[in-house]
């Protein structure tokens, strides 16, 4: 039986549906928004815990009560809190899927796969759309036949032939010419009506090349074709514009300017519609213009000291003119919006124009200032803070005489050096640093402390005036921290998506070479820990949006180190990681940090071992979204990388928390946010993991929490705890209390402290959580 199904518009393209595995699926979708933004399309259904059978809970009582909320996009399943649903929209039909269908024969397997380890083997997919993997399945190793029974623009569907196996992987996934050769087997490439749509499945999947490809041969094969390929290829030529300004749009937030405006005077611009080519003219424009305000920029600093009636002045600017113009450039343009507002119109006086422009670099244009004294000691003092923040231990005496040098210049005090802080270039120089490819980055043993080293890849026109968000990746066991960094950030040949993104990516070593598994040492969180912070000092990192991830031993590590310093992260992304040992009681610290966990159904038994401490997150509505890939075992999931990239763009560590309760195991893991706790007892650092029982055991709980009154109430069973204060934390204007232990500590006025600021920002290299000064009890 024939049927023919009209496209929808504005393709207008007639295709064959229903002959020889050619068809069109309804795209009928619920779409399911969160409160952190990231949104969802799939099948919606509300569970009762975690999972789908057995895990999926029972409800108990006389009323039910939904605690999770599931969408299964039919390749992978994402379970969150019901709390955390935002917006549910129900049923939306999006159009019409091509979908085509592969016929496999001999499917006879009666053995169920239950449980995947490690790939130990995998072939290509033939022409058939078949391939052996050797897996290890429940301790057993399995040579398995997968044939791909379903071709879809998102994802293929998998069965097995000699065992009960289904799951899916991701189109994109498919080699090219792999893929092109499955359609061609689907369709009869003698057919016209079946040849478009294989064009409609290459413009759903966004191969726009492929399409055009196809197209091509469509026009020579098909002449009577000729009307209809113009206007499915008028529509395409719309579609490579759109996905090209949106490519600009995106590398021009990641800082790529260059890139961006090379590619802009370069745009294609036949059939392209006004409103696209109206954005990459105006674009164009915004360059332009930042070049001339460059050049403005370079003749006033050079100009204007010669109107200056004071002669002190006018040196003072001439020497520091080339160090103004070297650190001038669109990333730091907007610190100098201030001295744009009049260095066209020449309507302030040379000394103020000056002013503007060296304060505005130092501190930026919201504290610019018009008094050229005032912003030449600024100057100095950021040349002090950069000299203090490079002196080497053997000099620590010098790092004394600064803080005089410092505490003698008129008008600079603690809220001018905190504003100075995260506008400054790196303090550690890197030489061997290159943008786009890994290199290695070793420091030395400390005293009883281990050596730390980490492989690291920078974004394409990284720029020290430009903060840029990180991405800290543990390796999978077996593999290399360059593997792992190169995971996320690709390689010099072919970069990945941290480049395009415009991420830093570091991969500390936390793990023995050989090790096959995380140990939940202190060692291994000090590397992570150290890597993060000479990071941090090294390179010019937000901190406010680094990323904590792993694979496999790394998944572990990334729990383990997540739960124990939450407020070092905006989120953390464990991939098929199990929760055990310290986690197990850590869990409630992730009460304000965002987790993305992502996992094989099939893998192991982690799904169950995982579920209970994921259960109770959701229970509690913590920011969290679990994924489980349907059929799939121990993986790397890379595609999910998208997706993550969505979701870590609207995430950011929340700086300042008011009332928080946290647990604590060991001595590397007391410092959380703004209170720190040092000298645990021994019944609660001292823990043997090899004893399943661990009679006793349990988390000691640090609680804080600021009244609205300035006072700070304390509950910790440490020997020593210390409160790091800023403006953000308490009112420095008002009398401050701290109690703890049922007695008042402190009663009086905070006041900055400068030696610790600066230590604290030399230790942690935290640009945007400046702390003015600490109190210890």
């Amino acid at each position: 039986m024939t049927c023919f199904t009209a496209l929808a518009t504005p393709l207008r393209v007639i295709v064959l549906a229903g002959l020889c595995g050619v068809c069109l699926s309804p795209l009928a979708a619920d779409e399911v928004t969160l409160k952190n933004g990231t949104r969802f399309e799939g099948r919606s259904t509300p569970l009762f815990g975690l999972g789908t059978g057995p895990r999926g809970g029972k409800n108990r009582g006389p009323t039910t009560v939904y605690n999770v909320t599931m969408v299964d996009t039919g390749l992978a399943r994402y379970f969150v809190p019901r709390t955390q649903v935002a917006e549910f929209v129900a049923d939306q039909m999006g159009g019409q899927n091509q979908v085509f269908k592969l016929p496999q024969h001999g499917r006879s397997g009666a053995v169920a796969i239950q449980q995947i380890g490690r790939f130990l083997k995998v072939t290509p997919f033939d022409e058939w759309g078949r391939r052996q993997i050797t897996i290890n399945a429940g301790g057993k190793e399995r040579v398995v036949i997968q044939a791909i029974t379903e071709i879809s623009p998102d994802y293929l569907k998998l069965e097995g032939m000699n065992h009960r196996w289904d799951s899916g992987m991701a189109t994109s996934s498919l080699p090219r010419k792999t893929l092109a050769a499955l359609l061609e087997k689907a369709t009869k490439p003698d057919d016209p009506d079946h040849r478009m749509a294989i064009v409609r499945f290459y413009l759903q999947a966004q191969m726009y090349r492929d399409a055009k490809q196809e197209l091509v041969a469509i026009e020579k094969d098909f002449p009577e074709f000729a009307d209809n390929v113009k206007d499915v290829r008028l529509q395409l030529t719309q579609m490579q514009a759109k996905q090209l300004l949106d490519e600009l749009s995106l590398r021009r937030a990641a800082g790529q300017h260059q890139l961006v405006y090379q590619s802009t005077l370069k745009f294609p611009s036949e059939n392209v519609s006004r409103s696209i080519l109206r954005d990459v003219t105006e674009m164009t424009a915004d360059y332009e213009n930042k070049k001339q305000q460059r050049e403005l920029f370079v003749t006033k600093i050079h100009e204007l000291p010669n109107d200056l009636s004071n002669k002190d002045h006018a040196e003072a600017v001439n020497k520091l003119a080339d160090s103004l113009i070297a650190e001038f450039n669109i990333s730091t343009m907007d610190r100098l919006e201030s001295f744009f507002l009049y260095a066209k119109d020449g309507g302030l006086p040379a000394d103020e124009q000056l002013a503007l422009a060296i304060s505005g670099m130092v501190v930026g244009s919201s504290y610019a200032e018009t008094d050229l004294d005032r912003a030449l000691r600024l100057w100095k003092a950021r040349e002090l803070v950069m000299e203090y923040l490079a002196v080497l231990p053997a000099e620590a005496y010098r790092r004394q005489e600064i803080l005089v040098e410092l505490d003698e210049l008129e008008g600079i005090d603690a809220a001018s050096i905190a504003r100075i802080l995260p506008l400054l270039p790196s303090a550690v120089k890197t030489p061997q640093a290159v943008v786009g490819a890994p290199f290695e980055v070793a420091l030395p043993a400390q005293e009883e402390e281990p050596a730390v080293n980490y492989t690291v890849i920078l974004p394409p026109e990284y720029h020290p005036g430009q903060n840029y968000p990180m991405i800290v990746a543990l390796r999978e066991q077996g593999k290399t921290t360059q593997q792992e960094a190169e995971w996320w950030a690709g390689t010099a040949e072919r970069a990945g998506q941290a480049q395009r993104h415009g991420y830093i990516v570091i991969a500390p070593e936390y793990a023995a070479p050989g090790a096959f598994a995380h140990t939940y040492s202190s060692d291994s969180h000090h590397s992570v820990v150290e890597a993060i912070y000479d990071a941090c000092r090294r390179f010019q990192v937000d901190s406010d949006r680094i990323f904590l991830s792993g694979h496999g031993m790394g998944g572990d590590a990334a729990f383990d180190i997540g739960l124990s310093h939450p407020d070092m992260f905006a989120g953390v992304i464990p991939i098929c990681g199990v929760i055990r040992n310290n986690c197990q009681f850590y869990w409630s610290n992730a009460e304000h940090l965002p987790l993305y966990v992502i996992g094989g159904e099939l893998d192991r038994d982690v799904p169950n071992e995982n579920s209970g401490v994921l259960m109770r997150m959701m229970m509690q509505g913590y920011d969290l979204i679990y994924v489980e890939y349907i059929g799939r075992g121990r993986e790397g999931f890379y595609e999910e990388i998208h997706k993550l990239f969505t979701w870590m763009a609207l995430q950011t560590r929340p700086r300042t928390l008011r009332d928080y309760e946290m647990k604590t195991m060991r001595e590397t893991d007391g410092r959380f946010y703004w209170f720190e706790a040092q000298g645990l007892p021994n019944t609660i650092s001292v823990t043997d993991w090899t004893n399943r029982r661990r009679r006793g055991k349990r988390a000691m709980p640090l609680k804080v929490h600021i009244s609205p009154g300035n006072t700070i109430s304390i509950s910790s069973g440490a020997e020593r705890n210390t409160v790091w204060l800023s403006p953000d934390v308490v009112d420095f204007d008002s009398r401050l209390r701290v109690n703890m232990k049922n007695r008042m500590r402190y009663n009086d006025f905070p006041e900055a402290d400068l030696e610790t600021m600066l230590e604290d920002y030399r230790r942690r290299g935290d640009r945007q959580q400046i702390f003015w000064t600490r109190l210890d009890f």
